[in-house]
């Protein structure tokens, strides 16, 4: 059994509209959303997004049973030993039993909220826990581009 995950700097985003020829690294991929200082400021998405490259051979992508409103797949990757604490930490985040340091609009995009902020967070389709290192997104037609973005990740660091 894996210790549980307690989430609290979850970064969330949204998919660029770019080819996969012009993938670079994340940033080309993901338009982040500002939530504060500790992400930007202090370095810690560059942090656990090295961790993630150094730990690549442990992750793997995995579908979930989340929906989007528009019936597509909440897709995850994480380290492999890990999944089911990331999935129970997903289910406190949709819940809205998790406390976080900023909203990542999930309790309105898969738990049914028809809320006005359902419509302040339709564009949302990424988060990364900087601080538990695992990443989500809608869709599977975009896993081809996270994909991408951590090789190229992975060869600019290596060198």
């Amino acid at each position: 059994m894996t210790d549980a995950i307690k989430p609290y700097l979850v970064q969330r985003g949204n998919f660029k509209n770019i080819n996969l020829s012009d993938v670079a690294g994340i940033d080309s991929v993901i338009a982040w959303d500002y939530m504060g200082a500790a992400e930007f400021e202090f370095g810690v998405l560059g942090k656990c997004l090295r961790r993630i490259v150094t730990a690549r051979s442990t992750y793997s992508i995995a579908y979930t049973t989340w929906l989007s409103k528009n019936r597509k797949p909440l897709i995850l990757m994480c380290v492999d030993d890990r999944r089911q604490a990331v999935v129970d930490a997903i289910s406190k985040i949709v819940s809205g039993k998790a406390r976080l340091k900023e909203s990542t609009g999930m309790p309105h995009i898969f738990g049914g909220d028809n809320s006005f902020l359902a419509d302040c967070y339709a564009k949302i389709d990424f988060w990364i826990d900087i601080e538990n290192d695992w990443l989500a997104w809608i869709g599977d037609a975009r896993t081809p581009f996270i994909q991408k973005a951590f090789e190229n990740l992975s060869k600019k660091w290596s060198t």
